[in-house]
This record gives C-alpha cells, structure tokens and sequence, in this order.
C-alpha cells in the first residue's frame, strides 16, 4: 500500500513530498521530493502531470548515514511499522465496504 507525505515549514510553499509503501506492515520510503510548491506538486502528482524535472534520488542510493537521519525524522513524526500496519488495516476495511457497496448497488440493478 503506498501512502504520502508532505513536509513544509510555515507560511512556505517550498518543502519535501515523500513516497512512502507499506509492505507486511513495514513501512518504507521510496523517493523524497523537493518542491519549491508542494500543493501545485502534490495535486499535479495524483493527476499524473508530473514534469521531468530532477526532484530527488530514489531513497535506496542516498547515503546511508542520510537514510538513518531522514529515518529519524520521520519517525519524530509517528511515520513507523505501526502506522504501516494501520493503513493496511484501514486499507483492507475501505476496500471491503466498497466491495458490499458495490454488491448492494449490483443487486439493485438486478432487482
């Protein structure tokens, strides 16, 4: 399950959208962006309308002691296994109640 974070400074624009996956309630960072807007980003990145600018390295080849340190920080926010295990949690429940939705308004239809 991939889930995102943004990370700004008050009253700046500028700051860090972070992708993140979950995977058996482990949760780990794949790319950290910088954005000089990271609303306009982050809306532009969930209509697929990224630009080919540079934004970042992919996680995994960052340095290690940089990987530790953006560990840390994030994990000062509560972004751990255990919120990886919430969202999959609450992931798999959304994805149940969709599913009855969807029977109810099938059967409707065959009604």
């Amino acid at each position: 399950m991939d889930f995102y974070l943004t990370l700004q400074k008050n009253n700046s624009k500028s700051g860090l959208f972070v992708e993140y996956a979950t995977i058996d309630s482990s949760v780990n960072i794949n790319q950290i962006h910088f954005c000089q807007d990271v609303s306009e980003y982050s809306k532009n990145f969930f209509a697929g309308k990224i630009s080919e600018a540079y934004s970042g390295p992919e996680f995994s080849i960052l340095d290690e002691s940089l990987q530790r340190e953006f560990i840390e920080l994030f994990l000062n926010f509560g972004i751990d296994d255990n919120l990886g295990s919430f969202i999959e949690v609450l992931s798999v429940d959304k994805e149940q109640r969709l599913y009855i939705n969807w029977l109810k308004n099938v059967i409707n239809v065959l009604h």
